[in-house]
């Protein structure tokens, strides 16, 4: 007996349809991965507005401890040798006024981690992105709180502008001014154009760069290094 097998023919994909399915896939990846980016970037900005406060709260409770001072900059003059631990960050530190982070460079207050960073500064090379505005404290000086007598209006921390070298790496400043150290292209645009501002009674403000850098401009919310009139001598 002769038994014939009948194979039915299994369908493709023609060529259309496989180009159909890539087409769609290309214009769903469009869609998905700009808002996944967008995502990102705002849960990053949130936890830089956070350690901004974070900061803030940590240099009111510092003052209130050390008869309403802010710690100055640095407790010496710029070239002077290293004296270990005198830079505000250490203050903070180990004053258990903010969580221990990794450190740079401990003996001159460069910590990379923790609270004291921004978190779209990439591989920081020496500070982490968030400074002590000079509106406070400068080398050797700093202000006190009671003569502050409008703080929604006095910058305490800030987004650092930064110097990108050419590894890649981002060399934040220790100090949030508008003064262009040595000359080099700092930028603070890294937040939409901008960057993040937290002032003495606790809010935090998104400015442009333009606004923050810019001494010509209306703003003018940052002093320049030689503005040294609000601190106490």
């Amino acid at each position: 007996m002769n038994i014939q097998y009948h194979h039915r023919a299994v369908p493709g994909f023609t060529l259309v349809e496989l180009l159909t399915v890539i087409a769609i896939i290309g214009i769903l990846a469009a869609i998905i991965i700009p808002t996944v980016g967008k995502v990102r970037e705002k849960a990053r900005a949130a936890q830089c507005v956070s350690n901004h406060r974070q900061l803030a709260q940590a240099l009111i409770l510092y003052a209130s401890d050390h008869r309403s001072k802010f710690p100055p900059m640095a407790d010496k003059e710029p070239g002077d040798p290293v004296v270990t631990g005198t830079w505000w960050t250490n203050r903070l530190v180990d004053g258990g006024y903010a969580p221990e982070g990794k450190w740079r460079d401990r003996p001159n207050g460069a910590i990379i981690s923790g609270i004291f960073v921004c978190p779209l500064v990439q591989n920081p090379s020496w500070y982490g992105g968030i400074a002590i505005a000079a509106t406070v404290a400068d080398y050797k000086k700093s202000l006190s709180l009671d003569r502050i007598t409008d703080p929604s209006r006095i910058p305490l921390v800030g987004d650092a502008p930064v110097l990108i070298k050419p590894d890649g790496a981002h060399s934040a400043r220790p100090q949030l001014t508008n003064y262009r150290w040595w000359g080099e292209d700092y930028r603070l645009n890294r937040h939409s154009g901008g960057g993040y501002i937290a002032f003495v009674d606790g809010h935090v403000k998104l400015y442009s760069e333009t606004d923050l850098l810019n001494p010509d401009n209306k703003v003018n919310i940052l002093p320049n290094l030689d503005a040294s009139t609000w601190y106490d001598k």
